[in-house]
């Protein structure tokens, strides 16, 4: 189900744009329910921010009540303004308990600024909405059919269930202090979706059918009374024709040295890998695949520190 899709580029976009924090709010005090879309954690990632754009401009011209508050941010401006993954540090990785205390009283990077500033943006909303909702819009530097990464309990997984696309289990055992986990900790339910191919014009579709689902499941908007429903399911659900599974972490290739590790060309996210294929090159040795799966998130750009993941199926949806 890979295809190599054609791809564009948002920088010239984000040139001839302001981007702001509050990309947009749609406020219905009259309701306890709150959904806040992310977009551009990572600054080479600004797909979902164009895709929510799209949506709240459509919900504005159509005249379309919210059954609720939609609040949709932007979060790292500066890398999205030089179109990199980040400036000083991962935005996607300061989101502890203790860094929060930090940051909030002395942020000490670029990256540190952002987080303080979504933080009181975030929280200075949830007063009042006793149901709240968050959906964090990202891509990935491979090829990729769009997925969802949750949690492997809680309401945060039932309502990924809901979603005709493959889901992952398990980042926050590998990869902790995410704004995932920050939300979850402030009583939010939702997930993270990875759309696709940073570049890939898919995307930017897959983002916005992603969008009116997650209004449409959370609550906030009746089944038909905006974008159709099925054609939303239907362009997400292609990429899984069998049905959309579960799969789980069980491998992390973490690295100490970016520019020590080289990834084999050609990987895409779900791809079949098994025992003793070479996938990469660290330190000028080879990185076998010690375990039978799939690959996820093959690291094809300059910054990062996770190199790969192997995946195995977890179950299947029913």
């Amino acid at each position: 189900n890979q295809v190599r899709e054609k791809h564009i580029h948002f920088a010239p976009l984000i040139e001839d744009i302001e981007i702001e924090r509050v990309v947009g709010k749609i406020e219905n005090k009259e309701s306890e329910r709150l959904a806040v879309i992310s977009t551009g954690i990572h600054g080479n990632e600004p797909s979902g921010l164009f895709a929510a754009k799209k949506v709240i401009r459509k919900i504005e011209l159509s005249n379309i009540k919210l059954n609720g508050t939609l609040l949709v941010v932007a979060g790292n401006l500066e890398a999205l303004k030089e179109d990199v993954r980040y400036i000083d540090e991962d935005m996607n990785r300061v989101w502890t308990k203790e860094n929060i205390q930090s940051f909030l009283q002395n942020p000490r990077s670029n990256e540190e600024h952002q987080a303080k500033e979504l933080h009181e943006v975030i929280t200075s909303e949830m007063p009042g909405y006793k149901h709240r909702f968050f959906l964090d819009c990202h891509t990935t530097s491979s090829e990729t059919m769009p997925y969802i990464s949750a949690h492997d309990h809680g309401l945060g997984y039932q309502l990924a269930q809901k979603f005709p696309v493959n889901t992952v289990l398990g980042f926050s055992k590998y990869v902790a202090s995410s704004l995932d986990d920050f939300m979850r900790d402030q009583g939010f339910v939702g997930f993270t979706f990875e759309a696709g191919h940073h570049h890939a014009f898919t995307s930017l579709e897959n983002q916005e059918a992603m969008i009116w689902l997650f209004l449409t499941k959370a609550g906030f908007l009746q089944h038909g009374s905006a974008e159709d429903h099925d054609v939303c399911r239907r362009l997400l659900a292609k990429y899984t024709p069998d049905g959309a599974g579960a799969f789980k972490i069980d491998y992390r290739h973490h690295l100490v040295d970016r520019e020590a590790f080289e990834m084999n060309p050609g990987y895409v996210n779900f791809q079949k890998v098994k025992i003793g294929e070479m996938l990469a090159i660290e330190n000028g040795k080879p990185i076998e695949c010690h375990l039978n799966g799939r690959i996820l998130m093959p690291l094809y750009q300059r910054l990062g520190n996770d190199g790969f993941f192997i995946i195995t199926p977890h179950h299947q949806y029913n």
